[in-house]
């Protein structure tokens, strides 16, 4: 089940580096930007066999850009059905588990992620918002993010 979630920025690598070290048992979100390069998880994990990582790519829109061109870098349904179903199965899972989601500034898409996961796991306001004091969540990655959970609490009624 997941106990922790927490947003870091890809300027914190170190700090992801430390968590994954001490508890292997880390989910990882990973979001980037849809023209970035991907960070090399190898690098960053030497010593362990690696967390699960998640990657994801979308630009940092608060809403739908009216520019055509801008639109297929926003945050698709699809992508919020792969993060809700890898969420759900972690939450899932026997062991304990801390997810982190990441983004360039670790602020608003890693924010509404992580934002989401607390309300969807209850965990413990106190605690989160301790871990999470700078996040401002994109509020289009979280809308979407609870429309698609639950239509697929809807049509698969195995979600809480």
């Amino acid at each position: 089940m997941i106990v922790t979630a927490r947003a870091v920025s890809y300027q914190n690598l170190k700090a992801l580096r430390d968590i994954v070290i001490q508890d292997p048992s880390t989910l990882i979100i990973s979001i980037l930007d849809t023209r970035g390069t991907s960070p090399n998880y190898d690098l960053i994990y030497p010593e362990t066999d690696g967390p699960k990582v998640y990657m994801f790519r979308f630009d940092d829109y608060g809403s739908i850009p009216e520019d055509e061109q801008l639109r297929q870098d926003v945050f698709s349904f699809e992508q919020a059905e792969r993060m809700c179903r890898a969420i759900d199965k972690a939450h899932r899972w026997v062991e304990e588990v801390n997810l982190v989601a990441q983004c360039g500034a670790g602020v608003s898409r890693s924010g509404a992620v992580v934002d989401f996961v607390q309300q969807y796991a209850r965990l413990p306001w106190s605690e989160f918002s301790e871990m999470n004091p700078q996040i401002k969540p994109n509020q289009l990655v979280l809308r979407t993010l609870k429309e698609v959970s639950g239509l697929l609490r809807e049509q698969e009624g195995a979600w809480k």
